[in-house]
């Protein structure tokens, strides 16, 4: 049985398959592609089901993730430079104060003070660092940097800097307790004593296991 020759795409189906990827929207995709919005959704899951728009989005998928592949060592890297972020190379923040006016009983200056807050023009800093910059209908500014935290939980992971553990315990009832270690670490005399006691504990049982023989 020989294999059925697809069809070429026309124009509009072209563009579908690559509006397509964007939010995986079938409607949407339509009718960003030049279909009628009122026919849109029809039009949209019509399309998938033909053999030739599968093929063809599946193939400009496969493209996508080739141009989009990065190396565990380029991951890393990201992953460093997050956690290595100082929102003082963004930023430069301050207090300032100036003088307002004249107490006029005292003749006194009267002093205000603010909070000042320079941006670094975006050709002087690494723009991949930054998660949000906007500025609201109020003027509010609002400034954020990606996860640091995150970032440095995923790379003590991979160092294995933190060690999920599970212990259990069973009495002759055989109730179960189950405690669950998530890795996060203990300050270093925290750790020091935790290991002395578990060593202690160790020795006990030794001992206890050498009187019962």
């Amino acid at each position: 049985m020989t294999e059925e020759k697809l069809k070429p795409l026309n124009k509009k189906q072209e563009q579908f398959c690559h509006e397509y990827l964007i939010d995986k929207n079938a409607t949407q995709a339509a009718i960003r592609a030049g279909y009628s919005q009122k026919t849109a959704y029809s039009q949209g899951h019509d399309l998938l089901k033909k053999p030739e728009i599968k093929t063809r989005i599946d193939k400009l998928y496969q493209e996508q993730v080739e141009r989009l592949k990065m190396s565990a060592d380029e991951v890393l890297i990201e992953l460093a430079n997050i956690a290595k972020g100082n929102i003082k190379d963004f930023l430069a923040f301050k207090t300032e104060k100036t003088q307002v006016g004249i107490d006029e009983e005292t003749g006194q200056p009267i002093f205000d003070y603010k909070q000042v807050v320079d941006v670094k023009p975006s050709d002087e800093i690494d723009g991949r660092l930054i998660q949000e910059v906007s500025i609201g209908k109020d003027g509010t500014f609002k400034f954020k940097l990606y996860d640091k935290k995150g970032a440095l939980e995923s790379l003590g992971r991979v160092h294995k800097l933190f060690v999920d553990k599970v212990e259990s315990e069973s009495n002759n009832n055989h109730n179960m307790a189950i405690s669950i270690d998530f890795g996060i670490p203990r300050p270093p005399k925290e750790a020091a004593e935790a290991i002395e006691n578990e060593q202690t504990e160790k020795q006990d049982q030794g001992e206890i296991m050498n009187q019962g023989e």
